[in-house]
């Protein structure tokens, strides 16, 4: 939020560190929100394999490319009904307008989380397909399966708190109706 509240830019970008932006990256996010002015947002899609790196980390990369995947239906741009804080561009106007981050949680991966919500609950939101992030995910077992656990955790507290829209890859059919 500070950094956010100081930049002078129209757009905002979000990266975590542990990703290597591709080439082509920007000038792609820039590109899609030319084309849709009334777009807020746009995500990005991890690689889903990466021949340099060992079994462990191709797992975490794998299913969360797959996740995605199902969000976009193998489309090149999908909608979709949040923002991804890790590998995104914001409009600054929107991030500003919705509040930015809820400083009330206590880590970045709910504030990330609940702000994605928020702002596809009130402008349009975009996933694209490429170019693809690389994402250094964790090489040893037991820190992919504690970061699993601890963000499915924090998501389950979420949900029974916010019941917010549910996306396609968690939602069964008849929630759908």
């Amino acid at each position: 939020n500070i950094g956010a509240g100081m930049a002078s830019a129209p757009l905002l970008f979000f990266l975590d560190a542990d990703l290597e932006y591709p080439p082509g990256l920007m000038e792609h996010a820039l590109n899609l929100l030319e084309q849709e002015p009334e777009l807020a947002a746009i995500s990005f899609i991890d690689q889903p394999f990466c021949k340099t790196d060992g079994i462990i980390k191709n797992y975490g990369s794998l299913i969360e490319y797959h996740f995605y995947q199902i969000l976009v239906e193998h489309k090149p741009v999908a909608r979709i009904f949040a923002f991804t804080t890790r590998n995104g561009i914001v409009r600054s106007e929107a991030f500003q307008e919705i509040g930015g981050f809820n400083e009330k949680y206590t880590t970045n991966a709910m504030e990330d989380y609940d702000f994605g919500k928020r702002l596809a609950g009130k402008f349009p939101v975009d996933m694209s397909n490429g170019p693809l992030i690389y994402h250094n995910f964790p090489s040893k077992l037991s820190r992919l399966l504690r970061n699993s656990w601890v963000r499915a955790k924090l998501f389950g507290r979420f949900s029974f708190d916010t019941h917010p829209h549910l996306d396609k890859a968690n939602t069964s059919p008849h929630q759908l109706l």
